[in-house]
C-alpha cells in the first residue's frame, strides 16, 4: 500500500480492459489475490435508462444499474411480484442507499438492477451493495429530483426512442418526472399524474401528449404524444418536466444518411454575418449583419425546412455596442427575440419598449410592446424571454404569445461584481480588514452563510496571512494565523489585458485577477479547506478544518512540488472517491516560469491526510502553459497533454488519471506528428472522451482523433481524398456521430463530413447546387501549394472585407435537435444561402 510520502509508480501495459479490471477491483477495494468478495465497479453504478458516465445522475424512483463482481449467486434471481422485493437470492443481496434498502428488479453475478428509493434526497449519495454478512465499499451516484430520460432501442440511452406507432401516435417509456398523484411508494407501479408540468417535443414542435406512470412497470412513464405535423423521422423527442431539461434526446424512428435542406437568401443579403437557429428546431434562424452607424443590425428570417426567406423590416438593436449579436434563443423552445430600435433612451434607463419575437410558421414577427423601456433581453428558464433594465429583470415575456408578464422570482441577472470561483461579492467587496490585512488571496463558500477567506498584507508577496471564517456582511467571525514559517504558495499571475486590469485600491477593495492567485478549494467530509502553501522551497499543503479553524500541514512526498507556474493551475475534485488532485513537479519552479512543466499527479486524500505522487507514464512532462481552456477534468479522469500547443507544435501524447482507480495511463495516435485541441469543443464528456484534431504538417491534416478515456483507447478519422484538412464541428452524442468541416485541395471548398462514432463510416454530405463553401471560410491560399487551408480566428473572410468587421457565425452546430446550420457561399464567397444538415 502506497503510504504519504511515497510515490506510486505507474504500470506499464495497463490500458483498455485490463486497465478497467484491475482498476475497478483497487477502486473498489478487493486484493488481487482474493476475489470472492462482492465489489462495486465504481465507474459502473449508472443511471440504468440513459448510461450516463459515473458520476451517473439519477432519480428518486429511476432505475440503478450497479456493476460488479460477485454481486449475486450465479444462476441470478428475479424479483416475481409488486411491490419489488428488497431482498433477493440466497445469501440476501441487499441494495443500500444512504442506508436505506432500495428495491430490486433483479440480481446477477455481474449487476444488479434496482430502484432508487422515493425518499432519497438530492445530492452525492451512497450506494453499497450486502451479500450475506459481507458488503461492498461505497460507490457514488448523484441524485436529482427531476431527470427527464427516454429510454432507447439500443438500451444505452442513445439512438431511437424504444416506442411503438400506431398512425399518428407514438407511445414510450420516460422516467425522471417526479412524484405523482396519487403518491406511490418505492418498489410499487403507478397509476399516478406527475405533479410537474410535463411537456414533449417532436422535432422541436410541442406535441398532444397524456403522461401517467405506468400501473405495470416500476418506476416508469407511459407518455402518448401525437406526433405534430411536419415532424419527421429522425426528429430527437425532447421531454421537460417543469422547467428541467432532459438527460437524452433519442431520435423519433431512424434517419437513414444526412438530409440537407437548403433556402437561398433574398436580395440584398449579402452582408449576412451572424446565424441564431432556434433552440429545438435550428431549421429557423434569424440572420443578420454588422451592426451599423446607426446601431441597427440587418436581419432576414430563414426557415430551411419550408424554402421560405424574408428580410425583417425594421431595426433590431442591443445595448452594447460591440454585441456580436442582438438576437436571443428562448430555452428549450423555438423562438427568438430582439429589441426593436431605434432606441429612446440609454442603456441604463432602458433603450426601448418594443420586442420582436420570431417564429417558425409565421409570416413575421410579434412585435410586442412591454409598456417600459428595457435595455435588454435574456432567457428565462421556463422557455420565455426577460427584460432587463440595468441589472435586474423587471419583465418578462411569453416566448409563444408574446404576453408581457411580472418578472420571476429574484429577478437578478447574475454577476453584481463577483470573481468567479473566488467566492461572493459580498466579502470581495465590502472585507472588514481583519487584524490589519485585507488583501484577499482565496474567498469560498463555507455553509452557513459563511465564507472562508485567506488574507495577507500583500496579494504578490505576502509576509503576514491569516484563514478567516468570514459572514455575508464582511465582518469575521474567527480567524487564525499560518502555521509559523509557513507562506501561501500562489499560481502565476494570470496575463494583464491591454489597459490594465482598472480597479479602486481602498481597504478591501481586490484587484480581481490577484485575487485568484490562491491555490484552494474546500473539501467535504469532512469540511475543511485545504490550500497550498511553502516554505523556502518545499511545499505543502495547509488544511484548515470547517468551522473552528483548525490549521494543520500534510508535507508533500519527497523530490515533489505542486506545479503552480501556470495561471490556470487549480485543484480537481473528484466527487466519486472524495478526493483531490492537483498537478505535480519534480522541480521547484518560479511563479513565472515558462514552460511550467509538470511531471505527474498529486493525488490528495483530505479525510486521511495524505498526499501520494503519481508520475506521468514514460516519464513524461507537461507544459501547464500550454493546456486547452477549461478545466482538465472528464468524469473524474484528469488529464494534461505533452507537447507545445502552439500552432506549428503539436501535443505528441495524452496523460491521465483514472482517479477512481488511481491508475495513470497515457494515449497517443498511430501514425500522426500529434494532435491540437481547440477550445471547448474537445470536449466529449457524454462518452468519458477527447476529440483532437490530427496533425501531421499542419492543424487538421491528420483528420480527427478520438481518445476513450474509459476504454484507455484512441481512433483517428482520417481526412479523406480529395480533402487537404478539416476541423471538429461537433460530437452528436445522441446518435453517436461526430462532425467535421472538411477543406478540400488548395482551399477550393468545404464540406460537412460526418463519422460514424462505432463503426468508423465517412459520409459526405453534398453541397446544395451553387454552392462552394459552407460554415467558416477556410484562409484562402497565398500561392499553390503555400498556406496551410487553417480557419482564421472567428470565422473570417479569409483577409477579405473591413478590418473592424464583428465575429462571424457561419456555422452553428445543434445537438439537442442533431442538426447543423451553415452559411452557403459561392466561389466568389459570397453569401447566397442557408442550409441545415439533419444527422442521421
Amino acid at each position: 500500500m502506497v503510504t504519504q510520502g511515497e510515490t506510486l509508480r505507474p504500470v506499464k501495459g495497463f490500458n483498455g480492459i485490463m486497465r478497467r479490471l484491475i482498476g475497478g477491483m483497487l477502486a473498489a477495494g478487493i486484493s488481487l489475490l482474493d476475489a470472492q468478495n462482492p465489489a462495486v465497479n465504481p465507474r459502473r453504478v449508472l443511471n440504468a435508462v440513459t448510461l450516463e458516465p459515473a458520476p451517473s445522475r439519477v432519480n428518486p424512483g429511476g432505475l440503478l444499474l450497479i456493476e460488479g463482481i460477485n454481486l449475486g449467486p450465479a444462476e441470478g434471481a428475479k424479483a416475481s411480484s409488486m411491490p419489488l422485493p428488497t431482498k433477493l437470492a440466497d445469501p440476501e443481496v441487499e441494495v443500500l442507499i444512504n442506508n436505506r434498502a432500495a428495491p430490486l428488479f433483479s440480481v446477477e453475478p455481474n449487476k444488479i438492477l434496482a430502484q432508487v428509493p422515493l425518499e432519497t434526497p438530492n445530492g452525492l449519495i451512497q450506494v453499497v451493495v450486502r451479500r450475506g454478512e459481507q458488503r461492498t465499499r461505497p460507490a457514488f451516484v448523484r441524485v436529482q429530483a427531476l431527470l427527464p430520460a427516454v429510454k432507447t432501442r439500443s438500451g444505452a440511452g442513445y439512438g431511437e426512442a424504444a416506442g411503438t406507432r400506431d398512425g399518428s401516435s407514438v407511445q414510450f417509456s420516460a422516467t425522471g418526472l417526479g412524484l405523482t398523484d396519487p403518491a406511490v411508494a418505492s418498489g410499487e407501479p403507478g397509476p399516478g399524474t406527475p405533479r410537474q408540468a410535463i411537456r414533449v417535443f417532436i422535432g422541436g414542435l410541442l406535441a398532444d401528449a397524456t403522461v401517467q406512470l405506468s400501473g405495470e412497470r416500476v418506476g416508469e412513464f407511459d407518455v402518448k404524444a401525437v406526433v405534430p405535423q411536419g415532424a419527421s423521422a429522425g426528429d430527437t423527442v425532447t421531454i421537460t418536466a417543469g422547467n428541467t431539461a432532459p438527460v437524452n434526446r433519442p431520435t423519433l424512428d431512424r434517419l437513414r444518411a444526412p438530409e440537407v435542406r437548403y433556402t437561398a437568401l433574398p436580395a440584398g443579403a449579402q452582408g449576412a454575418r451572424v446565424l441564431r437557429a432556434g433552440d429545438l428546431r435550428p431549421s429557423f434562424l434569424v440572420v443578420h449583419g454588422n451592426r451599423g452607424q446607426d446601431g441597427c443590425y440587418p436581419a432576414w428570417t430563414v426557415d430551411t425546412s419550408q424554402g421560405a426567406a424574408s428580410a425583417f423590416d425594421g431595426c433590431l438593436i442591443a445595448a452594447a455596442q460591440n454585441a456580436v449579436t442582438p438576437v436571443i434563443i428562448a430555452n428549450e423552445q423555438v423562438s427568438l427575440t430582439a429589441l426593436v430600435g431605434p432606441p429612446t433612451g440609454t442603456a441604463q434607463e432602458g433603450l426601448s419598449n418594443r420586442v420582436a419575437v420570431f417564429q417558425p410558421g409565421k409570416p413575421a414577427p410579434m412585435i410586442v410592446d412591454t409598456s417600459r423601456a428595457i435595455s435588454n433581453l435574456v432567457p428565462l428558464p421556463d422557455g420565455n424571454f426577460g427584460g432587463v433594465t440595468g441589472t435586474q429583470v423587471v419583465l418578462s415575456i411569453n416566448s409563444n404569445t408574446g404576453e408581457v408578464g411580472p418578472p420571476p422570482q429574484g429577478g437578478g441577472v447574475g454577476g453584481g461584481g463577483a470573481v468567479p470561483g473566488v467566492g461572493g461579492a459580498g466579502v470581495l467587496l465590502n472585507l472588514q480588514p481583519i487584524d490589519g490585512l485585507n488583501q484577499i488571496l482565496f474567498a469560498a463558500g463555507a455553509g452557513g452563510g459563511n465564507q472562508i477567506v485567506i488574507v495577507a498584507d500583500d496579494l504578490n508577496e505576502p509576509t503576514r496571512v491569516k484563514a478567516a471564517l468570514v459572514n455575508n456582511q464582511g465582518a469575521a467571525q474567527s480567524s487564525v494565523d499560518f502555521p509559523a514559517g509557513w507562506l501561501p504558495l500562489l499560481r502565476a499571475p494570470p496575463p494583464v489585458p491591454p489597459g490594465g486590469v482598472g480597479g479602486g485600491a481602498g481597504p478591501g477593495a481586490v484587484n480581481p485577477a490577484a485575487a485568484r492567485r490562491g491555490i484552494g478549494i474546500v473539501a467535504t467530509q469532512p469540511n475543511q479547506l485545504v490550500f497550498t502553501v511553502r516554505t523556502g522551497d518545499a511545499h505543502a499543503l495547509l488544511t484548515v478544518a470547517l468551522p473552528n479553524l483548525d490549521a494543520r500541514i500534510i508535507e508533500l512526498p519527497v523530490g515533489w512540488f505542486a506545479a503552480s507556474c501556470a495561471p490556470t493551475v487549480n485543484f480537481q475534485n473528484f466527487e466519486t472517491t472524495r478526493q483531490l488532485v492537483l498537478f505535480g513537479a519534480q522541480s521547484s519552479q518560479a511563479p513565472a516560469a515558462n514552460p511550467c512543466a509538470a511531471n505527474g499527479f498529486l493525488l490528495v486524500d483530505p479525510a486521511a491526510r495524505t498526499v501520494r505522487a503519481i508520475p506521468f507514464p514514460q516519464q513524461g512532462q507537461a507544459n501547464l502553459r500550454t493546456q486547452p481552456g477549461g478545466q482538465p477534468d472528464i468524469n473524474d479522469y484528469v488529464f494534461a497533454a505533452s507537447g507545445g500547443g502552439a500552432q506549428n507544435t503539436p501535443f505528441d501524447t495524452l496523460f491521465v488519471l483514472d482517479a477512481l482507480s488511481s491508475t495513470p495511463f497515457s494515449l497517443a495516435p498511430d501514425g500522426l506528428r500529434g494532435f491540437t485541441l481547440q477550445g471547448q469543443a474537445f470536449r466529449a464528456d457524454q462518452i468519458s472522451s477527447i476529440i483532437a484534431t490530427g496533425f501531421r504538417n499542419a492543424a487538421g491534416d491528420g483528420g480527427l482523433v478520438l481518445f476513450d478515456l474509459e476504454n484507455g483507447a484512441t481512433s483517428v478519422f482520417p481526412v479523406p481524398e480529395g480533402f487537404q484538412s478539416m476541423t471538429l464541428i461537433d460530437l452528436f452524442f445522441y446518435t453517436r456521430k461526430i462532425a467535421a468541416l472538411g477543406t478540400k485541395n488548395n482551399a477550393s471548398g468545404t464540406e460537412i463530413l460526418i463519422y460514424d462514432l462505432e463503426s468508423k463510416d465517412l459520409v459526405r454530405v453534398p453541397n446544395p447546387d451553387g454552392v462552394a463553401f459552407v460554415g467558416q471560410l477556410p484562409a484562402q491560399q497565398q500561392q499553390p501549394g503555400g498556406g496551410g487551408g487553417g480557419m482564421p480566428p472567428g470565422g473570417g473572410q479569409g483577409g477579405g472585407g473591413p478590418a473592424q468587421q464583428q465575429p462571424a457565425v457561419f456555422l452553428v452546430p445543434n445537438i439537442k435537435a442533431n442538426q447543423i446550420a451553415a452559411m452557403c457561399f459561392n466561389e466568389s464567397r459570397q453569401p447566397i444561402g442557408v442550409m441545415t444538415v439533419r444527422i442521421p
